[in-house]
Parts: C-alpha cells; sequence; structure tokens
C-alpha cells in the first residue's frame, strides 16, 4: 500500500464513526427518535382508539416536527437532551377534537415505546369536572413504579388498569385533574422510579405528559 493510501486509510477509520449521516456527540448521538402513541383516554386492547392530526414539535425547534397519523402512533426525532415536546390538539375518526398538551421528554426513556400518552375530547373531559384555566397532568407508568404524587393542589388522583379509570394513584396511567398553576411549575413524585425531572411545567388548558419507569 502505498503512504498515501495508507494515511487515507487510516483517516476513514477514525471519522468514519462521525460522518454527516450519523453525527455524534461526547454522550452518544446527537438526535434520537422518541416512540410511543397518543390515544383515546379510555382505548383499551378491544377498543383501541388513536388520536389523528395531532402536530408533535419540539419547543423552541420546530424542523422537530410529527403530524400523528390515524393510529396515533409516535414517530418524532427529538435532541437527544431533554425536551418538551408541544402536542398539538389532535381529532378522531368523528372529527371530535381532543385536547393538547405538552410531553417532557426524558431521551433515556424516548426509544423503546414508552411515551404511550392519553388525551381526551371535551365531552369526555367534562366527566373530569375539566377546567381550562388550570393544567392537567398525565403520568404514564412504566414497568413497575408505585403511587403518584404532586406538590401542587388538585383534583384527586384516577387511576387506569388498563380497562377503566377510578380514584387511585397507581395503575397503567394515573391523571391528576385541575392542578392549581402557581408559579407554572410543580414537583412530581412516583415511588419507585429514577430519573424524573426535577420539577414539570404546568400551562392553562393543557395537559402535561410525563413518563415514570424503574
Amino acid at each position: 500500500m502505498s503512504y498515501v493510501r495508507h494515511v487515507l486509510a487510516i483517516t476513514l477509520m477514525l471519522t468514519g464513526a462521525c460522518s454527516d449521516d450519523d453525527p455524534m456527540t461526547p454522550d452518544g448521538p446527537a438526535e434520537v427518535v422518541m416512540t410511543g402513541e397518543l390515544i383515546d383516554f379510555d382505548s383499551t386492547d378491544a377498543t383501541f382508539k388513536g388520536v389523528l392530526g395531532s402536530v408533535l414539535a419540539v419547543r423552541g425547534e420546530p424542523s422537530f416536527t410529527q403530524t400523528t397519523p390515524p393510529n396515533g402512533r409516535i414517530n418524532l426525532t427529538i435532541p437527544n437532551r431533554e425536551v418538551i415536546v408541544d402536542v398539538g390538539p389532535g381529532m378522531d375518526a368523528n372529527g371530535n377534537a381532543y385536547i393538547g398538551g405538552l410531553i417532557v421528554v426524558d431521551p433515556a426513556l424516548a426509544v423503546g415505546d414508552n411515551y404511550k400518552l392519553r388525551t381526551f375530547t371535551m365531552a369526555r373531559a367534562a366527566d373530569f369536572g375539566y377546567d381550562p384555566l388550570l393544567a392537567q397532568v398525565y403520568v404514564h407508568l412504566e414497568g413497575a413504579p408505585g403511587p403518584v404524587a404532586i406538590a401542587a393542589a388538585s383534583e384527586p388522583a384516577q387511576a387506569f388498569d388498563g380497562t377503566t379509570w377510578a380514584a387511585g394513584n397507581t395503575g397503567i396511567a394515573v391523571f391528576l385533574p385541575n392542578v392549581v398553576i402557581g408559579g407554572g411549575t410543580t414537583t412530581l413524585t412516583v415511588t419507585g422510579a429514577t430519573g424524573l425531572p426535577a420539577s414539570i411545567p404546568l400551562e392553562a388548558g393543557k395537559i402535561t405528559f410525563v413518563v415514570a419507569a424503574n
């Protein structure tokens, strides 16, 4: 091998892992793909209902955007760091609008279909006494973390067991209705979960979505 070809080969070996097609940071890839689903509040395996047409966009970085298909599938490229993803109002097959919100995304949980999120129509929201001047908090429990609580005042927690919603703070998902916004953030605690954000944002009329895993 000639000297020039030898140098070229070494150069390609050293730089190949950082090509434009696969940008890297010291902590891994610059971007990851967040996967999961956005579905109806009461959707089950037997009565599945996705949320159609919800625009998901990384806050402040609109180039990272996706619109949900009829099954509500989430497949959104995001920067490899904690971000907020805005969730636009979607609709069901009959054109009924769903309430939007924002997702607090942990990049470590972004892959692996962990972001299983639910929202409701205004008609269903009335069953929870929905107040558009207050915030709502939805926590998906991945694995087997325990009870959910927040520091801010809210209506009693509701838990989903895979089929129905009932009063409680432990289940597949937990919903905290009508959270007092106060300074715009609150502390979320989930027994047995790790890596939760130090605080979560609260916005009037919107659902703050969080995933808790152990």
